[in-house]
């Protein structure tokens, strides 16, 4: 009888976890539209944050309804397809305009888009991920 007691709690707090995960996974998708993210960080260069994007900043914007994304690379206007489930994202090579830009950044944070796996949206910041490397980190406008 014990046993069969010990057991009932145990499937109820792994259901009520579970629960409790997917409404989280599913608050961080509603966190990402609507917002203009800014980028802080970013994987990689040996080059400064501030020598890689010298006059202004790349951002993130998501269109969960189209499933795409879109922002400015700091110089260039991009947009990608996506592809969401759960914490897992994945994110088509971008296509852009076409100017000259300084500083090489534009390329470090495009390049990146191919090797991102999941994301995690933590208070007014994103971070994506490959493995447990975070690669890039923005700041909601």
């Amino acid at each position: 009888m014990k046993n069969q007691i010990f057991i009932c709690t145990l499937i109820l707090f792994t259901a009520v976890s579970c629960k409790s995960s997917k409404n989280s996974i599913s608050k961080d998708i509603d966190k990402l539209e609507g917002a203009t993210w800014e980028l802080v960080y970013l994987t990689g260069p040996r080059i400064s944050f501030e020598g890689l994007f010298p006059k202004e900043r790349p951002t993130l914007i998501f269109n969960l309804e189209e499933n795409s994304i879109g922002g400015s690379t700091s110089c260039n206007a991009y947009s990608s397809k996506i592809t969401i489930e759960g914490n897992k994202i994945f994110i088509n090579d971008p296509i852009a305009t076409m100017r000259f830009c300084e500083g090489g950044g534009e390329q470090a944070f495009t390049k990146l888009f191919s090797k991102i796996e999941s994301y995690k949206v933590i208070n007014e910041t994103l971070s994506f991920y490959m493995d447990d490397i975070e690669l890039m980190r923005f700041k909601k406008q």
